[in-house]
This record gives structure tokens, C-alpha cells and sequence, in this order.
């Protein structure tokens, strides 16, 4: 059992107000599978006062009750007991909480000593009634409550009269939460407590019609508060991506009655934003009536929360897995409940490039290599399986002799893969939103933050253009931000060589050795024998010059519209290393042999490349199809030019800490500079540069380009 903390309150003068955590002691007799939770739905305290000076020989009262929810056994309140708790006679307090019906109390256990956490003094308890609701089964919810339609909650009202000591001695203020006793156990539960109101708020994922319920903003009406009252998914807080919006549901004590509600630090893209249901919040404080009648008879009044733009604005901030936002919601007749949202970033989705699958990507880039760090959940998503393994057999390849067994999905172009990465991304925030997150609780996320290696960012800015993707989340989309690595933005002049005819013993070598297809159409066959023609292959999507010209057509869709989403970019530069292509022992000397010394009469326009000082002119900007260029030099990672990685065709030189230099496109592209062949998938700084810029303000517009 975790025990509970001390904050002392001596020497202060004035009495603080009492913040009371009572502990319940409970043993059940259930059979398995059975489970108790038990929540404070409320507690009002009156500080002991005389004409605004604190006195020490008066009497604090406190009034409140306990709701009490069980699972299993054909009648629950048989199969709970409640020691060291005594039912003294005295006044109903039932009539305090509007709307419960209750049932005497006198045939419970006897009480001793009922501490509740403040030391020191005689302390008396007085409970009296319990209220009942319908039977039904039950959901276990993030915040360690259970809920469901037709469920059956009893409730405990208590009153507790205080007789303080001449020194307040302090209180003990933290409760226990989440611990839970197995069948068959005795322990300890309390949920939350509150410092006065005898009001709850909760916290829940709100479904599109109530986002969309114009009509709720002015006041919900009886219809709306149906919309409402289906609203029962709880949640703990949202991701900061600065779109996702909870619902906050404050239970008053009376009709109508009037809710301030604010956050207590103000509003801003630091700690989210307040409104009222119909309407995107954009306010630190907004004014809501307790309208709706509550299923226990109270009255409920509505609130939203829309979640910060991004989690960390400090350099303390980035250490924490997750962070809380305080909100208060106070009416003039001195109630007040505050809740805690729970806020976190967004799940991160790695998306690999050409040629490969997850595993082989990210596998030695760390911290991004697993499931994640203790601040970040990390997914993975994968469209690189073989074509067979889908039911899909290569009828043609152009270009590409022998057999097509491993040919793989990345082998064909972003058009053809966006969507396998669409849904599986649309799966990750789903499963993030259930618990698979640092916190380990359900909450509300809308998007995703994502880091794409190659080929990989141009599917998801290719994504980003689609129609569905505009219409998730309010026009937003699912991307919150995009680190891209390698990416050939602008095309690159390397592809459009590799489809070249003369390119064929290059070209050979790679589909054998090591399984790399370039091409720019194949069929597909299904195993019921429907025929796919003519898709488009990844090689002849990402040509272009690596400026912006000459670019596939796919390219020129997304060349000037990245859908909204907020780009950042790395690089690398093989210059520094580029002598060591001319190493004797390297696959780029096996290359050069089999392609240029005994293949004198064929110009294969890669290989006549593999040479110091000639391979820069691979990326020549002047190359285009039917044109070898003009020899002109251009910086690049070995696979993609600079200024293509980087989206700015204006770019000469390797900058930090955009570029790398001597880091190469890959481990594939890396073996050809044996024996310095280190790639930015291998590099420590480019790894550090992206969990830099994954905590980056989204609101930079140095880091991060839009349009």
C-alpha cells in the first residue's frame, strides 16, 4: 500500500483551507474477477473563522460523499464490508445532494477511531444514506473508475465534524490512487479528493456531433443534451498536437447554476486552450450553465479543452514523459472542482524508404530503433514486405532481367504505398489514444508526429494530398510535424540514370546482388490471376533534378503543396569521403569491373561514374531522361543531391545542423565509400538532430517550413 504524504500548514496564521483525504479500509468476500473502486465525487470544507481571524477552538464541518462501484456477484452489496466505520444517528444528509435516493445505513459495522488524515484533535464521523442506480456491466476506465450504462453505483454521504488542535500540525493531502485489491483481499482505495465544492469533473473523449453541435455553444438544449449524455468514454488528458480536444463534464449541485472555467496558468500554446462545445476553443477562461440534467438526478454543465500545440517549452519540459494542465471550474456560490489534464506528444511513427523494410532501417538508429524512449512511444510502420508475401507475382519488370521473387512493395512508387501507410499510422494513434503511451493511460490524440527516411517522407507528403486526409480532424490532417532524412524532395538525377538502357549491367547488378529493382513499370499479378499493369515504379517517381526541374509527374503534384504539414529536414554530404570509392577491395571496384574494364564498348552511365572526382557528377542538375548531362558537379548523400534532401535548390555547401558531412544515404550507399561507411541512418548526430527537432516548437518557422 502506498502511503500518503504530509504537507504541513504551521505557523501560517490563517487556517488554510482543508484539503480531506479519507481512507477507506475494505475487505470482499467476491469471487474472482470482482473489483472495487471507489471515487470522492466531492467534499465541501468551511474554514474555521471569526471575523476573518483563524480560530483554534471552533469546529471545521465537512459534508461530501463516496461513490462506490462494483463488478460481479448477483447482488454487490453483499459482497462488501466496511470496517472500522460507524452509522451514528443524526441529521439525513441525504437532502444536501440533490437528485440521490438512499437507504438507511444502521445495520453497518461499528466505528472506532476514524482517522481522515488531518493530525492531531478528536475526530468523529457521522455517514447516512446510500443511493443506488441501475445494474450493468462495467468498463474499467484510465482513471481507475468503472463505468457503463445501466451500471449500479452506491453512494456513502458523510458528514465530519473536526476538532482541531490549538496548532494545526499539517494534512495529509496525497491520495491513493489506482490500487486496486485482488479478490479475495482486504486494501485500500481512494480515488481523488477535492479542496471544496461538493461537485466532480471529469474528463472524456468527445465524439465528432458534439465537436460539431453549433447549437451547444449558447446553451445546451434538451436534444443536445442527449448528444452529451452519450459521451462515455473517460480519458486521462490528449496528446499535444495542439487539435485534439476533450470534453469537461462538471456535475453542479443545482440547475443552472453558472461555472467560470479557466486554466490556471492562462491559455496559450503552452497549456492549451478553453471553450465551449460547438466551437474550437481559443479561450483561457469561458462561462458555462449547469443545464443538462444528470442520469443520478443532478444538473451538468459542459466544457471543452483543445490540447497544446506541442509539449515542451523548456529544457525541463523535455525530460518529462508527461506533464498536467490544471483547469478550475467555480460558480458564485463558492464551488469549485479542479482536474488535472494529463498531456503528452503525440505518438511517433518512423516510415522507411526505397528498397527496404522497418527492421533493416531503423535498426542502429537509436533512440528510435524499438518501441520507444520513457518519454516517447514510438511506431513503426512497414510497407516494405515482398510482393509475394501479399499475393501479388511480377508478370513484367522493365529493364530488370532473371527472377522478380523478392521484388518488394518500396520497390514500387510512393502513389502505390501511401495508403498501407495511411491506415497503419491511422492504427498507431488509435493504439497510443488506448494507453500505449507514456503515461499509460487513455486519452485523446488526433495526430502523429512522423520521421521518414527516403522515399518514405514523399509517401506521406503524398498522403497529405488526399482528400480523406483533408477532412480528419477538422481540415488538419494526421501529421503534427515531419522529419525527413534523405529525401529526394525535388527528384534525383541518380534515378532517372539508373532507367537508362545503357544502364543495364548496373542496374543488373544491384537487382541480383542485392535484390534492388529499378524500374519504371511492372505488372502485377494476384494469385486469382487479375492483372495491375503498368504501376509505377519508385525509381521513375523520384526522378527530377534535384532542384525542381525535369521533374516525374507524381513529384510535380507535391512540389509546391506539402498538404499543410510542417516539414524539417536532414541531410547528408559524401564529399569528405568521396576518395574512398576508389578503394580496390569495395563493391564500387566490383561495379567498375563488371561494368567498365571488361565491358569496354557498353558506357554504362553509373558505372563510368564509381570514381573519385566523377561520382559528384551523378547528381548533375543538367541530367534528365535521354540526356547523361553535362557533367556538372553537385553535393549529395551518395543517393540523393543536397539540395533535393533539403528542398532548397539554392543550397551549395553542408551546413550544421542540416548536413551531415561524410554520412552517406544508407548503409547500401555507405558500402560503396568502404572503409568510412558511416550513413545517417548509423550517425549519433543525426539522430540527436532529430529528437532535437521533434522538440521544436511547431510555431518555429526557422525549423519548420509550411505551405
Amino acid at each position: 500500500m502506498r502511503s500518503a504524504t504530509s504537507c504541513t500548514a504551521a505557523g501560517r496564521g490563517l487556517l488554510p483551507v482543508l484539503s480531506i483525504s479519507l481512507l477507506l479500509q475494505f475487505s470482499t468476500h467476491a469471487t474472482a474477477g470482482q473489483t472495487i473502486t471507489v471515487d470522492a465525487v466531492g467534499v465541501q470544507a468551511r474554514r474555521c473563522e471569526l471575523a476573518g481571524v483563524a480560530r483554534t477552538d471552533c469546529a471545521a464541518f465537512a459534508t461530501g460523499y463516496f461513490v462506490f462501484e462494483i463488478t460481479g456477484g448477483p447482488d454487490p452489496l453483499n459482497n462488501l464490508r466496511l470496517q472500522d466505520w460507524s452509522i451514528s444517528t443524526g441529521s439525513d444528509l441525504g437532502g444536501q445532494i440533490p437528485g440521490f435516493s438512499y437507504t438507511s445505513l444502521n445495520t453497518w459495522a461499528i466505528c472506532h477511531q476514524c482517522a481522515i488524515g488531518i493530525g492531531g484533535g478528536n475526530q468523529s464521523t457521522l455517514l447516512s444514506g446510500v443511493m443506488s442506480l441501475a445494474d450493468g456491466p462495467w468498463t474499467l476506465e484510465p482513471d481507475g473508475s468503472y463505468s457503463s450504462t445501466g451500471t449500479r453505483v452506491f453512494g456513502i454521504f458523510f458528514a465530519v465534524n473536526l476538532s482541531l488542535p490549538s496548532t494545526p500540525v499539517g494534512f495529509w493531502s496525497e491520495s491513493l490512487l489506482d490500487q486496486h485489491a485482488p479478490p479475495g483481499s482486504s486494501g485500500y482505495i481512494f480515488k481523488r479528493y477535492f479542496e471544496s465544492g461538493a461537485l466532480a469533473a471529469r474528463l472524456y473523449d468527445p465524439t465528432v456531433a458534439l465537436l460539431d453541435s453549433a447549437s451547444l455553444a449558447a446553451g445546451p438544449s434538451a436534444p443536445a443534451c442527449s448528444t452529451l449524455d452519450a459521451i462515455t468514454a473517460k480519458v486521462a488528458g490528449a496528446a499535444t498536437d495542439g487539435v485534439s480536444q476533450v470534453v469537461l463534464r462538471i456535475n453542479g449541485l443545482s440547475k443552472d447554476e453558472q461555472f467560470s472555467i479557466g486554466l490556471v496558468n492562462g491559455a496559450g500554446s503552452e497549456t492549451g486552450w478553453i471553450g465551449l462545445p460547438g466551437a474550437t476553443p481559443t479561450q483561457s477562461v469561458v462561462t458555462a450553465r449547469a443545464t443538462c440534467p444528470d442520469v443520478s438526478g443532478g444538473w451538468v454543465a459542459y466544457a471543452t479543452y483543445r490540447a497544446p500545440i506541442d509539449f515542451a517549452w523548456s529544457t525541463a519540459q523535455q525530460s518529462l514523459a508527461f506533464r498536467t494542465i490544471q483547469i478550475d471550474a467555480k460558480s458564485p456560490q463558492s464551488n469549485k472542482v479542479s482536474v488535472d489534464v494529463t498531456v503528452l506528444r503525440p505518438p511517433l511513427v518512423m516510415v522507411h524508404g526505397f528498397n527496404t523494410d522497418d527492421p533493416n532501417t531503423w535498426q542502429d538508429f537509436s533512440p528510435f530503433d524499438g518501441d520507444g524512449t520513457p518519454i516517447r512511444r514510438v511506431f513503426h510502420a512497414n510497407y516494405g514486405n515482398y510482393l509475394l508475401d501479399e499475393g501479388l507475382s511480377v508478370d513484367r519488370l522493365d529493364g530488370n532481367p532473371g527472377s522478380f521473387d523478392k521484388v518488394r512493395r518500396s520497390h514500387l512508387s510512393f502513389v502505390d504505398n501511401w495508403n498501407i501507410v495511411a491506415q497503419q499510422s491511422s492504427d498507431f494513434i488509435d493504439q497510443f489514444a488506448q494507453g500505449s503511451n507514456p503515461a499509460s493511460a487513455r486519452v485523446v490524440a488526433t495526430q502523429a508526429d512522423f520521421v521518414a527516411h527516403s522515399m518514405g517522407g514523399l509517401v506521406l507528403r503524398f498522403w497529405a494530398l488526399q482528400p480523406a486526409y483533408r477532412q480528419h480532424a477538422e481540415g488538419h490532417g494526421y501529421i503534427h510535424k515531419l522529419v525527413t532524412i534523405g529525401t529526394p524532395h525535388l527528384g534525383t538525377p541518380q534515378a532517372t540514370l539508373s532507367l537508362e538502357s545503357e544502364a543495364s549491367c548496373s542496374r543488373g547488378l544491384a537487382a541480383y546482388f542485392s535484390r534492388t529493382y529499378s524500374f519504371s513499370t511492372a505488372d502485377l499479378v494476384t494469385t486469382t490471376g487479375h492483372t495491375y499493369p503498368g504501376r509505377p515504379g519508385a525509381a521513375k517517381a523520384m526522378e527530377g533534378d534535384g532542384t525542381g526541374a525535369f521533374l516525374s509527374v507524381p513529384l510535380q503534384l507535391i512540389r509546391n503543396d506539402y498538404g499543410g504539414v510542417p516539414i524539417a529536414t536532414v541531410g547528408g554530404d559524401i564529399t569528405p569521403v568521396e576518395f574512398n570509392i576508389d578503394y580496390q577491395f569495395g563493391a564500387s571496384a566490383f561495379i567498375r569491373l563488371a561494368c567498365v574494364t571488361l565491358n569496354p564498348l557498353h558506357s554504362d552511365p553509373v558505372a563510368r561514374r564509381f570514381y573519385s572526382g566523377l561520382f559528384r557528377t551523378t547528381f548533375d542538375p543538367t541530367i534528365r531522361p535521354g540526356f547523361d548531362g553535362t557533367g556538372q558537379a553537385s553535393r549529395s548523400d551518395g543517393s540523393v543531391p543536397l539540395t533535393s534532401a533539403l528542398m532548397n535548390s539554392s543550397v551549395s555547401t553542408c551546413i550544421a545542423p542540416h548536413c551531415f558531412a561524410g554520412m552517406a544515404h544508407s548503409s547500401g550507399i555507405a558500402m560503396f565509400f568502404f572503409p568510412t561507411n558511416i550513413s545517417l541512418l548509423d550517425s549519433v548526430g543525426a539522430s540527436a538532430r532529430v529528437q532535437e527537432l521533434l522538440e521544436s516548437p511547431v510555431t518555429d518557422l526557422s525549423t519548420w517550413s509550411v505551405r
